[in-house]
């Protein structure tokens, strides 16, 4: 269920071809206590995977994909 304009999990791919595309680049950079930090698109990966399965185990899948699906 989307709205129509895209498919559901395009969003999804383009994040994990630009991990796999470009995993040592610099994805983002935060403010640290010695200027600024920079993370790479490998760690963002492994953080969203992390935190996706952190969700899917803690809500259920059945209850992600009634609530998404």
């Amino acid at each position: 269920v989307g709205l129509g304009i895209v498919p559901d999990n395009a969003m999804a791919r383009m994040f994990r071809d630009r991990v796999a595309e470009t995993p040592d680049a610099e994805a983002y950079r935060y403010p640290a206590a010695e200027g600024w930090a920079s993370v790479t698109w490998a760690e963002t990966g492994e953080t969203v995977t992390t935190l996706a399965a952190g969700l899917i185990g803690a809500l259920g899948y059945r209850a992600i994909v009634r609530r998404w699906g």
